[in-house]
């Protein structure tokens, strides 16, 4: 199965119906910043799989980030669920960030 892109990355978002945002929110969106639960798609350093001095993917990590306000076990279930149903793997952590806010990463790889 060929990694998985970025837009389906979006679909396990969307399909959980849970605010998301790559890197961040716009403070001055009209919407602001979304209470918790909300997703933020933040990539990391990657670059581009060569063979025989030609491209041959474009593959780029990214952290899955769930904020949630405590813990959301049912959440990050379904997290899990869509994100195999979609063709991810992945290294899961959590960790809590203050104010009774958890934050629930999944890094994976997305063809771009």
């Amino acid at each position: 199965m060929p990694t998985p892109t970025y837009d389906d990355l979006c679909d396990v978002c969307e399909e959980l119906s849970v605010p998301f945002a790559r890197i961040e929110f716009d403070p001055l969106d009209s919407d602001g910043i979304p209470e918790p639960p909300f997703f933020v798609l933040m990539p990391q350093y990657g670059g581009s799989y060569t063979a025989s001095n030609a491209v041959v993917a474009d593959i780029r990590p990214y952290d899955l980030e769930l904020y949630t306000r405590g813990s959301d076990m049912a959440l990050e279930a379904s997290v899990r669920a869509k994100l195999k149903e979609h063709g991810f793997t992945y290294q899961p952590s959590s960790v809590p960030i203050g104010d009774h806010i958890i934050k629930s990463t999944w890094s994976l790889f997305v063809r771009e």
